[in-house]
């Protein structure tokens, strides 16, 4: 069974994506950096019924260190890693009208 990583996945799009890779059959890994937003979001995909193949691992992906321990922790819940998905980031909302925009 294929498995995918992905972080910024407690919500928004990255927790649509680790959604539909657990909806298809893949072991999923969510990261974030909020362990009951995780949580919250297994509850949301699997329910009672994760049956081992959903994981989640905090994960602050500016920090190497931690980058690295969630590429070893998901190697060693379930011995390989096929899809590593960087989704984390932060978004600013502006209004377009309003912004200023450069061109370089």
């Amino acid at each position: 069974m294929p498995t995918t990583v992905i972080t910024g996945s407690a919500g928004g799009i990255g927790g649509g994506m680790a959604k539909a890779f657990y909806d298809r059959g893949f072991n999923v890994v969510i990261s974030d950096l909020n362990q009951t937003l995780l949580d919250e979001r297994i509850k949301e995909i699997a329910g009672a019924n994760a049956e081992g193949r959903i994981h989640s691992v905090i994960c602050n992906v500016t920090d190497p260190q931690q980058v690295r321990a969630l590429w070893d922790q998901a190697v060693q819940h379930y011995g390989q890693i096929d899809y590593w998905i960087n989704n984390a980031g932060l978004g600013v909302p502006r209004n377009i009208y309003t912004s200023r925009v450069s061109i370089v």
